[in-house]
């Protein structure tokens, strides 16, 4: 099945109503660019009314394809502008990674990959890292690590994202 069916899929899945054209929001910056496109952005809060989501959850679901288009990349993203609670953050982008499995489940036939990210504004306290580092996202029996970025930085998404976007 073509990507870009695939996409159209979850497009339809999650409703045009719940995307976004970015992944910035309070003095949280996300830079798209070298990100590759077509890609789908979720804004949780949006899809949450929709889907009748309810608790904790990340603020933006990413989809995109691999540049040699046999790959769906899922990109979790949690925001933080101010303190980090890395228990709170680790439980947002978990259920970020359980609706990025809800939104694709039957719907793909290639394989699959998840990303968490969680994008700061302030420096991360080292114990708030070591409790990143020792948290982690489960996802299809795997258990993920945490990355971080600065907000605000151009690239900030794509630095992170290089291994998948070039694969």
């Amino acid at each position: 099945m073509a990507m870009n069916k695939i996409l159209s899929r979850i497009r339809a899945q999650v409703g045009t109503e719940s995307l976004s054209r970015s992944c910035s929001r309070d003095g949280c910056r996300v830079y798209m660019t070298d990100v590759p496109s077509p890609r789908i952005v979720v804004d949780v809060d949006r899809a949450s009314q929709v889907h009748e989501i309810s608790g904790k959850r990340c603020d933006f679901i990413l989809f995109f394809t691999s540049a040699t288009g046999d790959l769906l990349v899922m990109v979790p993203i949690e925001l933080k502008s101010g303190e980090i609670n890395a228990s709170t953050a680790s439980e947002q982008l978990q259920r970020g990674a359980e609706l990025a499995e809800r939104f694709t489940r039957n719907r793909i036939a290639v394989g699959s990959v998840c990303h968490p990210i969680l994008f700061h504004g302030k420096r991360i306290h080292e114990k708030a890292r070591k409790a990143l580092n020792r948290a982690k996202v489960r996802f299809r029996g795997r258990q993920l690590t945490i990355k971080t970025a600065r907000c605000g930085q151009p690239g900030n998404l794509a630095s992170v994202l290089a291994g998948e976007i070039n694969r």
